[in-house]
């Protein structure tokens, strides 16, 4: 799944791995709400559609590739949830080298079932080395109970990795600059000299 919005080309989830498990999407309808937790850029509430995460997902993993070139203070917001025989329980890795190492943030946390749903929030902001590259992933496991069976699922909606512009250079300047603006105060016009 591409991005449906990225300041920095290259970001999309996939769902890798083996075994029977897929990904796909489920559209809003009342018994199957989507979250309207971390809307982003104006979306309306009650839109779209959820990523769904299909059992087994004990062999697979779901992967944020989100590139941070130009960015810094990174920081993951989602929310999630879960059917009745979805996944009990999810784990957060990031990886700084594409994907080769992957490292706990530790973050581990239950899922409500639906229709309920939680926001999760992981502040990579103190990880130096996730600012400003390329190689940045993010991994969610699957653990905790009925991460094996072949029925239930996870789902996640308005997943967002964001950060602050990295500011590399401010231009300054040494001359004086001479203005003169005249009639002052001015009624219809102005004129300025420099």
């Amino acid at each position: 799944v591409q991005a449906n919005f990225s300041e920095v080309s290259g970001a999309s989830i996939t769902y890798p791995g083996t075994g029977a498990g897929y990904m796909d999407r489920r559209t809003h309808r009342e018994e199957d709400p989507v979250s309207n937790l971390n809307l982003q850029l104006g979306q309306a509430p009650d839109q779209g559609a959820v990523l769904r995460v299909r059992n087994p997902s004990s062999t697979r993993s779901l992967v944020i590739a989100s590139p941070s070139t130009g960015f810094e203070d990174i920081n993951l917001t989602f929310a999630t949830t879960r059917t009745s025989n979805g996944a009990t329980q999810q784990e957060i890795y990031y990886s700084i080298d594409g994907g080769n190492e992957w490292l706990f943030t530790n973050h581990s946390y239950l899922l409500p079932e639906l229709p309920e749903w939680d926001l999760i929030s992981v502040d990579l902001s103190t990880i130096k080395s996730a600012n400003n590259n390329s190689d940045l992933k993010i991994k969610i496991l699957f653990t905790g109970s009925n991460n094996s069976g072949t029925e239930g699922n996870n789902r996640f909606d308005n997943v967002s990795v964001s950060g602050v512009p990295i500011v590399t250079s401010v231009e300054t300047f040494t001359d004086a600059i001479s203005m003169t603006l005249w009639p002052n105060p001015a009624s219809e016009y102005f004129y300025l000299s420099i």
